[in-house]
């Protein structure tokens, strides 16, 4: 396999136009493929080669040409294309990256990491389906290995929200560095499928861990409205307050929601005039900020409906 360029290179002639890719011509000129018509110009293409690294997304097109370089001389190795797909996706080049990962699930023998990677990029995409293939295709390669917490996280992230608490807990046991939002996507896909008990689970182990999480107090409220706890969610209500009073504004907002989502209107509309009343009671300096403009003409909005 010949250069793999990071970029198109050029299809006109080098003595007819400079408007070119000058890391693809430097890279030519060292492997003696481009003859150019004098010293002198090899060196105003070496120094646009230099200042391109330096221009746009610099050192992150200088690790691209480099890592390129590296699969023109070992391309079976999967971790040059892995690396590669990391910068491409830096770059937002995904359609690049995308390419690299799937030919990096291409090389012999299977390489695990490989389908790993490309069932996490295809599913931040969107394409869920395609991402399950690549992770059971990732499961079939372990020969007994023990999966990656990571590739359990997966695992539970494309589950049928019905399937995900067992998928979820599977992942929590195996590692112990879960985050906030692990524990907020575990409890609220345990929640959408009506998993009283495991939505309860996931929700007190993760406030064990992170007990100032916004979301997952809202959770928590949420789970007592659906059991018609409405004590209950008016303590994580005021839980958030006493945590963030300085975020009073949003949190009343938010709360309504919460309220109206589970038929009380009537809390939810004393959530809105208590959040417009946190407002009015702001500094004149913040009360002039954009962000909370657009927050308060959703709140009045609201208080009309």
């Amino acid at each position: 396999m010949g250069f793999v360029p990071p970029r198109i290179p050029p299809t006109c002639p080098l003595t007819i136009q400079l408007d070119i890719r000058p890391k693809w011509v430097a890279s030519q000129l060292l492997k003696g493929k481009i003859q150019l018509i004098s010293e002198a110009m090899r060196l105003v293409f070496f120094i646009l080669a230099q200042i391109s690294f330096v221009l746009g997304h610099g050192e992150l097109d200088k690790e691209i040409f480099r890592i390129s370089e590296k699969i023109s001389v070992e391309p079976g190795n999967p971790e040059h294309w892995l690396t590669r797909a990391g910068l491409h996706q830096s770059h937002r080049d995904l359609k690049a990256a995308l390419s690299d990962l799937k030919q990096a699930t291409q090389i012999a023998p299977p390489h695990p990491p490989a389908f790993l990677a490309l069932a996490k990029f295809q599913r931040k995409q969107g394409a869920t389906a395609e991402a399950a293939v690549a992770l059971k295709r990732y499961f079939s390669t372990l020969s007994g290995t023990a999966p990656d917490p990571v590739a359990l996280r997966e695992n539970a992230l494309l589950s049928p929200p019905e399937k995900a608490s067992g998928a979820w807990q599977r992942f929590f046991d195996s590692n112990g560095n879960a985050t906030m939002n692990d524990y907020v996507e575990a409890a609220r896909s345990a929640l959408t499928v009506g998993q009283t008990e495991s939505t309860r689970k996931f929700l007190l182990a993760g406030l064990a861990r992170h007990p100032k999480s916004i979301p997952l107090h809202q959770l928590n409220a949420r789970l007592s409205l659906k059991n018609k706890e409405d004590d209950s969610a008016e303590n994580s209500f005021k839980a958030l307050e006493f945590l963030y009073p300085t975020l009073l504004v949003k949190l009343r907002y938010e709360e309504s929601l919460i309220w109206k989502e589970y038929t009380h209107p009537d809390r939810a509309q004393s959530a809105l005039q208590s959040a417009l009343a946190a407002y009015q009671q702001l500094p004149a300096h913040l009360q002039k900020n954009p962000d909370f403009h657009q927050l308060v003409a959703k709140i009045k909005a609201s208080l009309h409906q």
